[in-house]
């Protein structure tokens, strides 16, 4: 039997322990001088590659039983011979779901401790994290992590009793400025959210000839704690940067250099404490992607060391003269210090616009974009409102063959937004220029074929178009699952949020827009902290001044479940 084979191994691979003991001295500060912080999580992984090995085996040695056991029962054996085989067979059978079981277990033992010794955002999902008492596993990024409930503080393992800090909107705050400089007019911005707390925006200043800069920090209780800006693209411009960090604390920022075509660049980094606790950047010089860009990229972290790179590419002839445009997605990993750019993939076999993607799970994710064939032929659908399937394999992305088209019918269908709902649910935000509407819909995504499948007909958000609509993943909470998507409206005077209530058949229904910014927006970004709320980075449409504001999500959800409440019954 397995049972207590495998228990008796597991205690044995355990038993070497005062790794882990010291790396939880350590964590509490109060390891040795120059004791190594990561052998700990070495011989974890080693404990969980041998783990892994033992049950391939084991189910290898059951799948031989197994066919021997029904060889033997379907020869010509008596009748009590028969029905030993069949008890034995069925006594196979509960060791494999025995088996199964101390898998799972294992894996839960592997991603928790894991946590506890400091490195966070590696589980896949939470059915494999064990959470501490007063905290909840949330899913962050296509990656589980534990964050006590509020009014409680510590690493989601341990959990004490804290301030309790409102979950509300917070004050207006802007970004510190260039030293010596004049005020930055921010023309582009994009904000991440990563490692828990760490934080990084990245912007194009008109103010400094359409310089990039990076601002970095930990995000608090109270507030935001920043490090001083930092210019990122080597003096040349920075045209649609974008930003993504990893639970490392590495960063990858990139952007083209032209406003109209350039050459689109990536720039490694770390965020890190100094020996103050106080964030400081460390950024590389720019290293070259690809030529003839003119599309905003679109970054996902899709492991550790790994993110997906999603941008607008040109083929290229021996002869060095430009082909068709095409939608293209680089596999791109940081370690020590190098950027490998492991391949180079196609997701659309067209020119393609306004991209927007979300990480599904640890290695997949979904990429949105509008794509315009060169040549429409007769009787062709529109595919303005395409998204595709990805999933990291080794070292290759592969991409789904299958791709989404909403609403075929239509065209000139601008930006875009996708956020992820629930386990194989996204929400697909976007503008349809020709009716003025900013909609949604809600889309699944089969987990074994890939297959996404819109949820009924798309909902309506709001009345008009937009210069700015993204979309956020946000908590379920008590009211249950919700969409949120911001936008900033032509001619609105303030940059607003469309909730939507998600069905349980998984429709987006009932959408309400409510203000979350007192200014009208020339451009923003959000994302989400582990704790719940919202921090939101936009540059207001008049001086382009850089602000930074923290909302409480739950609020805002129950905000609009007010104004739904209070809206007037049709025909009153």
């Amino acid at each position: 039997a397995l049972r207590p084979t495998m228990w008796l191994w597991l205690l044995a691979q355990l038993a070497s322990g005062a790794a882990i003991r010291g790396a939880l001295l350590l964590r509490d500060g109060r390891g040795r001088l120059g004791e190594d912080v990561y052998y700990p999580v070495t011989e974890l992984d080693r404990l969980k590659t041998s783990m892994t090995m033992y049950e391939e085996n084991s189910k290898l040695r059951w799948a031989q039983d197994r066919a021997a056991l029904e060889s033997a029962a379907s020869g010509t054996v008596s009748e009590s011979d028969r029905a030993f085989l069949e008890k034995a067979a069925i006594s196979n059978e509960e060791d494999l779901q025995e088996a199964r079981s101390v898998e799972g277990k294992m894996l839960t033992f592997y991603h928790t401790l894991r946590t506890a010794l400091g490195s966070v955002g590696t589980a896949p999902s939470c059915q494999v994290l064990q959470c501490g008492e007063h905290a909840e596993c949330e899913m962050h990024n296509g990656f589980a992590a534990c964050k006590c409930s509020q009014c409680y503080q510590g690493d989601g393992l341990a959990c004490l009793p804290g301030p309790c800090v409102p979950a509300g909107h917070s004050a207006v705050l802007t970004l510190p400025g260039k030293t010596g400089e004049e005020p930055s007019d921010i023309a582009e911005v994009h904000v991440a959210v990563f490692a828990r707390d760490h934080v990084a925006v990245v912007a194009r200043d008109m103010s400094a000839e359409n310089q990039g800069f990076l601002w970095a920090g930990f995000a608090t209780a109270d507030g935001m704690v920043w490090d001083a800006p930092q210019a990122f693209s080597s003096g040349a411009e920075a045209v649609g940067p974008v930003v993504v960090g990893l639970s490392s604390g590495r960063i990858l920022i990139a952007y083209r250099d032209h406003t109209d075509v350039g050459i689109s660049h990536l720039v490694r980094g770390r965020v890190k404490a100094d020996a103050h606790g106080a964030p400081r950047a460390e950024i590389r010089s720019p290293v070259p992607l690809a030529k003839e860009q003119a599309q905003r990229m679109a970054l996902v972290p899709l492991s550790p060391s790994r993110i997906a790179c999603l941008f607008s590419a040109r083929s290229v002839n021996p002869s060095g003269e430009l082909g068709r445009a095409f939608g293209a997605a680089a596999l791109v990993e940081l370690v020590d210090e190098e950027t490998r750019i492991l391949g180079k993939f196609r997701f659309a076999d067209m020119p393609v616009e306004h991209i927007a993607a979300t990480a599904l799970g640890p290695t997949s994710l979904v990429v949105a974009f509008r794509g315009l064939p060169d040549i429409a032929q007769e009787g062709s659908t529109s595919k303005e409102l395409s998204a595709t399937w990805i999933e990291m394999l080794d070292d290759e992305l592969v991409v789904d063959t299958h791709a989404l088209e909403l609403e075929p019918d239509r065209q000139e269908m601008m930006g875009r937004g996708v956020a992820l709902i629930s386990q194989n649910v996204f929400a697909y935000s976007y503008e349809s220029s020709t009716e003025k509407q900013l909609k949604i819909a809600t889309i699944h995504v089969d987990p074994n074929t890939h297959r996404m499948t819109p949820v009924g007909e798309p909902a309506v958000i709001s009345q008009g178009s937009a210069e700015v609509i993204q979309a956020i993943s946000v908590p379920s909470g008590p009211l249950g699952p919700r969409s949120f998507t911001y936008f900033q409206k032509h001619g609105a005077k303030y940059g607003a949020a469309g909730i939507c209530r998600v069905a349980t058949s998984g429709r987006a229904q009932d959408c309400k827009s409510i203000p979350f910014a007192d200014a009208a927006l020339r451009t923003a970004s959000g994302e989400r902290l582990m704790d719940g709320r919202l921090l939101f980075v936009y540059a207001d449409a008049g001086s382009g001044r850089p602000y930074y504001q923290f909302l409480g999500a739950q609020d805002m959800l129950q905000e609009a479940e007010k104004n739904r409440a209070a809206a007037p019954l049709p025909g009153s």
